[in-house]
């Protein structure tokens, strides 16, 4: 005896379907008159409404395929929905602590898709590290931009599948980029691209809209909604748009860029009084050797460049390998002198520059501490 059957929730043809097909994932009697257990797009003979499913699902193991590929492991069950979505022709906004994969979905995503892809990022450290990571992903043409008037020409041209540039690029440069068209844009940290309403509108008008219907859509003034070209992923740790033009995300792409605030995370925030600076390098090495292996050491802005190169000497001297964030190559970081530490092997590196910038994205390492001096 049938426990109950429902109406239009057959998942391929909208049909009338019982319970007990339901619960075990089948289709309907008139879809597949013979329950078999299996793979539903393998079982139906004839897809109708299932037909998406399956390609999706289909797009998504290739993805995953590649992901592994170019990473060396497999996505988080969070980046594969994060691509679930992107596939489905969704723009969305990621709000995630820092460790989680962001970066690194967001260049495979990119390497990944078809046509012109955008990648926003806040440093030019970053800018270097997400180049060599598409390069290691895909063959597709990458330009990132460092300063280059090679690269700036480049990127007039369009001469590229990638680009890779700051937000900083985008608000002193859009008359380079104003002419293109992308498919796919990735914003890393939306927080410093959102410090202008300006570069909301820049965004909006690479993805397809024109300045008249995002002006009409500021104002509230109906209108029919326009279809943008391209997709849009923001990420954020934190997500704190400082620019009421945030809204027109929603109200152009169908999804909010709001703040959020995350409580459950496994991090000892704590801090230490200190008299001066000699105080402060005695217990920070301290608490080095307390530490372990491997960290980041964040420097107070007011100390430069200067601060940073006097501190990694210094603890070089106390028999501390250190570097600073200028002479921090990626590369060959994963390469060579500390494949180790990214593989939590003993070593003792640690890495020293000012508290803005973004250096790392290693989501093989699980453990590493962070200092702020002073």
């Amino acid at each position: 005896m049938r426990f109950a059957i429902f109406d239009s929730l057959c998942p391929n043809c909208g049909g009338r379907i019982d319970a007990e097909r339901l619960e075990k994932g089948l289709a309907c009697e008139r879809c597949l008159p013979e329950p078999r257990e299996g793979d539903l797009c393998e079982l139906l003979e004839k897809k109708q409404l299932y037909a998406n499913v399956c390609e999706l699902l289909e797009k998504e193991q290739r993805f995953v395929e590649f992901f592994c590929g170019g990473v060396a492991n497999p996505p988080w069950s969070l980046q594969r929905l994060w691509a679930r979505r992107v596939f489905q022709g969704q723009s969305f906004a990621i709000v995630a602590p820092t460790g989680v994969g962001k970066t690194t979905f967001g260049a495979a995503i990119a390497s990944f898709l078809g046509g012109k892809t955008y990648i926003l990022v806040p440093t030019r450290a970053l800018v270097k590290q997400v180049k060599q990571r598409c390069e290691s992903l895909s063959k597709k043409s990458v330009v990132a931009y460092t300063g280059r008037k090679s690269e700036k020409e480049r990127i007039q041209k369009g001469d590229f599948d990638i680009l890779i540039t700051t937000n900083m690029f985008l608000s002193r440069n859009f008359d380079a980029l104003e002419d293109k068209k992308f498919d796919f844009i990735f914003v890393d940290d939306t927080d410093s691209l959102l410090k202008s309403g300006k570069n909301v509108d820049k965004v909006l008008r690479l993805l397809g809209f024109t300045q008249q219907q995002i002006d009409l859509a500021m104002k509230n003034q109906p209108q029919e909604k326009p279809e943008p070209k391209g997709i849009l992923v923001v990420s954020s740790a934190t997500l704190k748009p400082k620019t009421n033009r945030a809204i027109l995300f929603k109200k152009l792409l169908g999804f909010d860029v709001s703040p959020v605030r995350v409580s459950l995370r496994n991090v000892l925030d704590t801090y230490l009084h200190v008299g001066n600076e000699e105080e402060a390098l005695e217990r920070l090495l301290e608490w080095i050797r307390r530490l372990g292996d491997g960290g980041f050491i964040y420097v107070s802005s007011k100390f430069g460049k200067e601060g940073v190169y006097r501190i990694v000497s210094w603890l070089k001297e106390h028999k501390i390998e250190a570097v600073s964030y200028e002479e921090f190559d990626p590369g060959e970081f994963r390469k060579k002198k500390f494949k180790a530490w990214e593989s939590l092997c003993p070593t003792t590196f640690w890495s020293v520059g000012s508290i803005y910038q973004t250096l790392y994205d290693m989501p093989s390492s699980s453990i590493f501490h962070t200092c702020l001096f002073p």
